[in-house]
């Protein structure tokens, strides 16, 4: 798998950014806060549909742009897995919700069909680890868990969906030992 160029719209810091990424390594410099880990964080949105930087996906749209109605960041990368072209696009959408709120949209496009997140999580394949996520190594056993389930959702296509019947399955379970115990 190869990613070939990336595109990225009001998203974190960059208004605008287009480049193509070579074959080969690549080596990202620069000063203090001038988008290098954005870059690392779009390529890795783009494979798992979460942010490594944040819990928060309405902090990855620009705030220049969040101020208008409604806000609208885009990331699209266009990659080769074995000898097909393909194009993921995923729009994150601040929408007006009730007085003063807004709510975030995600739209995920594979090859320019919509997709559902479980559907597009495994179809572009990164793996980072940067110093924030020392929490993997020197954190709680759930942290450990949530790495190894996003990087198991990439390789093994199902297991998104599986993984998240599971978590909807004992959400409820949860609720109705919940509700045995108030009686």
């Amino acid at each position: 798998m190869h990613l070939k160029h990336l595109s990225l719209t009001n998203f974190r810091n960059f208004t605008r950014l287009d480049i193509d990424i070579p074959r080969r390594s690549v080596l990202l410099v620069g000063d203090n806060a001038q988008g290098k880990t954005s870059i690392l964080e779009a390529v890795y949105f783009l494979a798992a549909l979460t942010s490594f930087q944040t819990n928060t996906d309405r902090q990855m749209v620009n705030f220049l742009e969040a101020r208008k109605t409604p806000a609208v960041a885009r990331i699209v990368g266009e990659y080769m897995r074995g000898t097909r072209s393909h194009k993921l696009e995923v729009r994150l959408i601040l929408e007006p919700s009730g007085i003063n709120g807004q709510r975030l949209r995600r739209e995920i496009l594979l090859d320019g069909v919509k997709k559902q997140a479980s559907d597009a999580v495994g179809k572009f394949n990164a793996v980072v680890f940067v110093p924030q996520m020392s929490q993997v190594i020197e954190g709680g056993p759930d942290e450990r868990r949530r790495y190894l389930n996003l990087a198991l959702a990439q390789a093994v296509p199902a297991y998104a969906g599986v993984l998240s019947d599971y978590t909807k399955a004992l959400e409820q379970r949860n609720a109705l030992l919940k509700s045995l115990n108030e009686r």
